[in-house]
């Protein structure tokens, strides 16, 4: 009998272990997938803020809104409310 409770018990020990080192795992594939994410995001942000910038630069020293919409990849549209 107590050897039946002895392997129960560990049993119950085993899934509890690999039960918290799966989620430990889950967790920390899901956060490096977030932080992956987000710097793909923070690129693109950035990268969208500066054709802004060069846009309305462009702009202002007299570049027509086909060549900054070449540069940039901007729509005509998008330029033209700078």
């Amino acid at each position: 009998m107590i050897n039946e409770l002895d392997k129960q018990y560990a049993i119950s020990e085993n899934y509890a272990k690999g039960f918290a080192e799966g989620e430990a795992r889950g967790i920390a594939q899901g956060e490096a997938r977030g932080e992956a994410r987000g710097r793909q995001e923070g690129v693109k942000e950035g990268e969208a803020r500066r054709n802004l910038e060069l846009a309305k630069a462009m702009k202002a020293e007299g570049l027509t809104m086909e060549q900054i919409a070449k540069i940039t990849g901007m729509q005509i549209s998008e330029i033209e409310v700078l």
